[in-house]
């Protein structure tokens, strides 16, 4: 369950890099920027990359602490912000 978690968080900073790049913008090399970016471009509401971003930390203490995560978390995690991932995809995909 982490791993998937950690994969679907970074599938969104992808999708950022991307636009950020069909943009013509240079990567900035920190997860949480390249969310930030849409933000600011208004590709993505201000509340979207508040939660969005809160889950990149999320997913740095799952990359860093994985033997040390409690599952009842982690699935609480997911499923109190399952949603967020879903409006962030058609925010995303609005812009194109």
């Amino acid at each position: 369950m982490e791993r998937t978690l950690m994969n679907v968080i970074q599938s969104c900073v992808d999708l950022a890099q991307h636009v950020r790049a069909s943009e013509g913008l240079s990567p900035s090399g920190m997860s949480k920027e390249e969310i930030e970016a849409l933000a600011n471009a208004g590709i993505i509401s201000e509340e979207t990359e508040d939660r969005i971003a809160e889950a990149v930390g999320f997913r740095n203490v799952l990359a860093h602490r994985y033997g040390d995560i409690d599952h009842d978390v982690v699935y609480g995690v997911l499923q109190e912000n399952l949603h967020w991932f879903d409006r962030f995809q058609r925010e995303v995909a609005q812009w194109f």
